[in-house]
């Protein structure tokens, strides 16, 4: 993913979202701080969070995988996978995390040129939690020796309809497993590489998922399946939606409401389809503060429910995105990831330097 450092004056951390030229439905005493609590994860970047109750896992890149009990409040625990000769680069290491209860498959993005077998993990697991771990990447070439050898993965989702079913993709190869990750087929090549790759299933759609980024020339992409990554049924023509051919899809959401209705990220600003991605809509998402956003997370509980994640703002609506309202602020962090607690409806989120956490109870 595109990390952008950005500098913040000291007094944005004495703004407050209760401003009354914010567009806000302000918490229980007109004070976000009630409801905003830091976890930690100081000096680590929270590339990717994930929830399976009680505990919060995290994904710090060079940094490797941790995990905190939110319920009992403990220290965070690291579980493995750091490596040192990374540096501090966020493109490295462990980069994306997937659990289903004891079981955790973990993206991993090592050296990008040729080397030996075993420094070249792509997919690292887990049975235990993250007690031990073993290579996860049986079928996928162990050297990128030619162009299409890819051992480094920089995204896995899965399935959430079949836990045994998992999507990979590096660049243009595209992996699936259906023995929870123990083995990989190549289903074919997108055609081009990417400097930044994601994937997303539809939660509300069995065997629909979206693959999302930037190429290798700078351009966005975003692609859509039906048939959980064996091919493609179309891809989004950006330019013709108006948008420069330089740029980046960020992130996307769905909706409990319709399947056909997805939110996506691209450039900084929100877009929306009401019809599976056929057409979309590109204006009139009036985004409060600082106008942006990078990531966004809907509530899959309930319809219209979205979350996004500006530079240090967090926003939310509750109509589809109509309308967009402030929901708080961070003192001085970059925010990276979003997740959601559904049970104690808590949002998490991860930044380049904590991670808080959000009772959204005050709102739904």
């Amino acid at each position: 993913m595109k990390i952008f450092i950005y500098i913040f004056p000291l007094f944005l951390s004495f703004i407050f979202c209760c401003s009354d030229n914010d567009k806000i439905i302000p918490p229980p005493n007109c004070n976000p701080t009630d409801t905003l609590t830091f976890l930690g994860f100081r000096a680590k970047y929270a590339l990717d969070l994930e929830y399976e109750d009680p505990y919060l896992y995290a994904c710090a890149g060079p940094k490797g995988v941790w995990k905190k009990n939110i319920s009992a409040n403990t220290d965070w625990q690291y579980l493995g996978l750091e490596d040192t000769s990374f540096g501090n680069n966020p493109r490295r290491g462990a980069l994306n995390i997937d659990v289903n209860e004891n079981h955790i498959l973990v993206a991993y993005s090592g050296p990008n040129d040729t080397c030996r077998p075993d420094q070249c993990v792509g997919i690292w697991g887990s049975t235990d939690g993250g007690t031990n771990w073993f290579r996860s990447d049986g079928g996928i070439p162990e050297s990128i020796v030619d162009t299409f050898e890819y051992n480094v993965i920089h995204d896995i989702a899965r399935s959430p309809f079949d836990p045994n079913y998992v999507f990979a993709l590096y660049g243009p190869a595209r992996y699936i497993s259906i023995n929870s990750g123990n083995f990989w087929s190549l289903y074919g090549f997108r055609g081009a590489g990417a400097n930044e790759d994601n994937v997303r299933w539809n939660p509300f759609e069995q065997n629909e998922l979206w693959v999302f980024g930037e190429n290798v020339t700078f351009a966005p992409y975003l692609a859509k399946s039906i048939t959980g990554g064996k091919t493609f049924e179309f891809g989004v023509d950006f330019i013709q939606l108006g948008f420069p051919n330089d740029g980046n899809v960020s992130d996307i959401a769905f909706d409990k409401g319709s399947t056909q209705i997805i939110y996506v990220i691209i450039n900084r600003t929100l877009i929306k389809s009401t019809d599976g991605g056929i057409t979309w809509i590109t204006a009139g998402f009036n985004i409060p503060g600082q106008g942006f956003v990078r990531n966004i997370i809907e509530n899959r509980n309930n319809a219209g429910i979205t979350y996004m994640g500006g530079l240090n703002e967090v926003f939310y609506s509750t109509d589809g995105a109509t309308n967009i309202f402030l929901l708080t602020q961070l003192p001085y962090e970059i925010i990276m990831s979003l997740e959601i607690d559904e049970i104690k409806n808590k949002l998490f989120i991860g930044t380049n330097d904590g991670i808080y956490s959000y009772n959204l109870n005050t709102i739904n």
